[in-house]
């Protein structure tokens, strides 16, 4: 079981690295992709850490992947904040 990095938003150290090797390689694009660093923002550091763990030269030179939108991160973001456990059956 990988560690919480971001524990306002139960982001796993898994899930970050996935989307750094996957082009999510700034603060920012990290709260736009997993919301990592957009509660607290005292994970930020190890967020920057991680990013200069696992950033090379080859992830750096791609583009990142399209933003939200796609129905899947939509519900991940949802069950993140609770929305789903919120929904009516």
């Amino acid at each position: 079981m990988s560690t919480h990095v971001c524990v306002c938003n139960r982001v796993t150290e898994d899930e970050i690295v996935s989307w750094i090797q996957r082009g999510v390689v700034t603060i920012d694009g990290l709260g736009e992709y997993c919301d990592a660093g957009t509660g607290c923002g005292d994970c930020q550091d190890m967020l920057e850490e991680l990013i200069g763990d696992f950033q090379t030269d080859e992830v750096a030179s791609r583009p990142a992947p399209e933003a939200r939108g796609c129905a899947l991160s939509d519900v991940i973001h949802g069950i993140r904040q609770g929305a789903w456990n919120d929904r009516k059956a």
